[in-house]
């Protein structure tokens, strides 16, 4: 824990599968762990997806532990898109210092509950190297409802298990003709890969 912030408005994120009990239940399909769920973003989830990026722009920028990084500039909203893999991720905030670069992401307290939770981030951060061509080995992340900060260190091992992973969805044909995808829940998101990580 490096820090809080002052007052704000809980915002929900989307909802990514990573619970061991989905894996179970899927029986180990590599695309689960990083397809978001295919929902339609209208009304009011539009806007409380556009009202928490506003509020990351607007209040978690000026809060004291991203003021004393002593950045150059800060990118809101960033979204990747890998041409190594399948995938794609959306970056909350991007800290542009002189010789580093540093991934922000707002997440909810109950994201940690998640099977493989750093995975995310790691694949997030993996992508994010490959589009900036720079090596990034730390991320932070802000647990919206206790207002704690959180730095991650990104190990270089970690970053090795990721790209295994990604690989073998590289390997897999994007729509599989099986009994148990034909009934997957996931099987539209699937088919409109790349997957969101």
């Amino acid at each position: 824990m490096i820090g809080k912030a002052g007052k704000f408005r809980i915002m929900g994120n989307a909802e990514l599968f990573c619970h061991i009990e989905e894996a179970v239940k899927y029986n180990f399909c590599y695309f689960i762990p990083y397809i978001t769920r295919k929902r339609k973003i209208e009304g009011r989830r539009k806007e409380k997806i556009t009202r928490e990026s506003e509020w990351i722009r607007t209040t978690l920028s000026k809060d004291k532990v991203i003021r004393s990084l002593g950045y150059e500039k800060l990118n809101f909203n960033l979204t990747v898109k890998s041409k190594r893999f399948p995938l794609k991720a959306k970056v909350d905030m991007l800290v542009i210092r002189k010789d580093d670069y540093i991934p922000v992401f707002a997440k909810s307290v109950n994201f940690r509950d998640d099977y493989n939770w750093k995975l995310e981030i790691v694949g997030k951060v993996v992508l994010l190297e490959e589009f900036l061509n720079a090596e990034i080995n730390k991320a932070l992340v802000f647990f919206l409802e206790n207002r704690e900060w959180v730095e991650l260190s990104i190990f270089p091992s970690e970053k090795r298990n990721f790209i295994q992973l990604a690989n073998r969805m590289k390997e897999r044909p994007l729509k599989l003709k099986d009994k148990k995808c034909d009934s997957c829940e996931l099987k539209d998101a699937c088919a409109v890969l790349p997957g969101w990580i």
